[in-house]
């Protein structure tokens, strides 16, 4: 007879783990993600004043849970895997529950995770807290606690059931249980591209599957990171560019938007704007940015601010996962000399405007203009100039930017793409383009991309047939 039991429990516990398992997978397959970007959406510190004020609200319990397990989201792997856990502990519980109560229950284990694997499913969508999946796991065990009075007096029970249902509500009550929602499929695409950008796997961005040039959240971080590679001008039209929006996001309501523009102004040498937009964002989402922060810390120390950018490496360094980079900062707080001689600091220092704003007031062409007014060695700021240009197909402003910046220490070798937009400009005059730094193998080139289109044009065919061979080129983007 023990050995029965010994059996019938060896064959729960499996069956508890194959379900488990299989759980796990599909999550890490479905929300890898999402776990990364909820772990960018708050600063655990490990101190004891802000863990404190966590507790202090009613529900404070289960957010300070939550907010510790998800610092570990940062891993591979560990979102998936620490969901998987929640998930197995509150169907242990449940299950002890129904086993106290109900006869000859192992049929029931499968009920058991349905709770918190349901809820799971709907934490694919960000907006849903994550400290509902602590919440059932409290709930459960409440429930398991009420069930050890299952067989005692009616006046215990009663009791008991108070004071435990009092007890869940102080320490997750106010969490909601949100329903599942419809998974966007180009907001998993961004996540993605997100993550990427956070841990500045800038080909990784670039290779994201689903980029669409009509979302231009997405085509603002796919040409940010071809800026970062030095890349833009050259691989600008290897890639579905719907126009100027795909460089700059024009709709700023959002405050992912604002992480993104922190990270584009920061690449031109906006560093007043890129300070204010990561400052604005670390506002918006409730417990904090980590990348926004170590942004942050960049800004000041570029501007001299060091009193504030020793502020957020203080807070940095209470974290688990931020604290070494933090720390490695503290070599350049006041010491202008460590700052100057640094690659990225230093470089960022030497392109400050003398009147770097706090925004991009005057609209992304004005503030790009003036940035490179005043430093005309900004290749990053040059590129997104340049391609502002080209996607707006401004032929009398690309022939202006040649002609002031062509020969400049930003252009000291003219890209691809405006060799092909001279030749365009100047398509009477070759022995100019020669002059200022046309190939020529690009005028050939041109002469045949002519030659075709003038072909396809008088048979009335589709242009589309030039895109195998000339896809890549500026002419391909002018005559679309």
């Amino acid at each position: 007879m023990k050995n029965r039991r010994y059996g019938a429990w060896g064959f729960l516990a499996c069956l508890l783990a194959i379900v488990g398992i299989a759980l796990f997978f599909f999550l890490e397959h479905t929300q890898e993600f999402v776990y990364y970007y909820r772990e960018q959406h708050q600063i655990f510190l490990n101190d004891s004043d802000y863990m404190m004020s966590l507790l202090k609200p009613i529900g404070g319990f289960a957010v300070l849970i939550t907010q510790w397990l998800v610092q570990f989201f940062v891993l591979p792997y560990m979102g998936a895997a620490i969901s998987t856990l929640l998930c197995v502990i509150s169907a242990i519980f449940f299950f002890l529950t129904f086993h106290r109560i109900i006869n000859n229950n192992w049929w029931l284990l499968p009920l058991a995770y349905l709770p918190s694997a349901y809820y799971c499913l709907s934490l694919s969508d960000v907006t849903v807290p994550y400290e509902g999946l602590v919440a059932i796991v409290l709930f459960a065990i409440c429930l398991w606690l009420f069930s050890l009075l299952w067989k005692r007096r009616w006046l215990l029970k009663i009791i008991g059931g108070l004071v435990l249902v009092l007890l869940y509500f102080y320490l997750a009550g106010p969490i909601s249980f949100t329903l599942p929602k419809k998974s966007n499929s180009a907001f998993q695409t961004l996540l993605e591209q997100i993550h990427y950008a956070d841990t500045e796997e800038w080909d990784k961005v670039i290779k994201v599957e689903g980029i669409s040039s009509a979302n231009d959240v997405q085509m603002n971080y796919l040409n940010l990171a071809l800026s970062r590679q030095d890349r833009l001008i050259d691989d600008l039209f290897a890639y579905p560019q719907k126009g100027i929006t795909s460089l700059i996001s024009q709709d700023a309501r959002y405050t992912d938007v604002g992480v993104l523009m922190s990270r584009i102004y920061y690449e031109i040498g906006a560093i007043g704007a890129a300070q204010n937009e990561a400052f604005s964002s670390m506002v918006g989402i409730t417990y904090g940015n980590p990348s926004m922060s170590k942004l942050l810390v960049k800004t000041y120390l570029i501007n001299g601010y060091y009193a504030l950018a020793e502020k957020q490496i203080n807070m940095l360094e209470k974290t688990t996962f931020y604290a070494d980079w933090a720390s490695q900062q503290r070599r350049f707080l006041y010491n202008d000399a460590e700052v100057e001689d640094d690659p990225e600091l230093g470089m960022k220092r030497h392109y400050l405007a003398q009147n770097d704003r706090f925004t991009m007031l005057y609209g992304p062409i004005a503030d790009l203009i003036e940035i490179l007014s005043n430093n005309p060695d900004n290749r990053q700021a040059a590129e997104y100039l340049a391609s502002t240009f080209l996607l707006a197909k401004d032929m009398d402003s690309v022939n202006a930017f040649l002609n002031q910046y062509g020969d400049k220490g930003c252009l000291t070798t003219l890209p691809q793409r405006l060799q092909e937009a001279m030749a365009l400009i100047h398509q009477t005059d070759y022995d100019y383009c020669l002059a200022h730094g046309v190939s020529e193998e690009t005028l050939q080139s041109f002469d045949s991309f002519k030659r075709t289109l003038a072909t396809l044009r008088s048979q009335g065919r589709d242009l589309r047939a030039l895109n195998p061979q000339y896809g890549k080129t500026f002419w391909y983007y002018y005559i679309r």
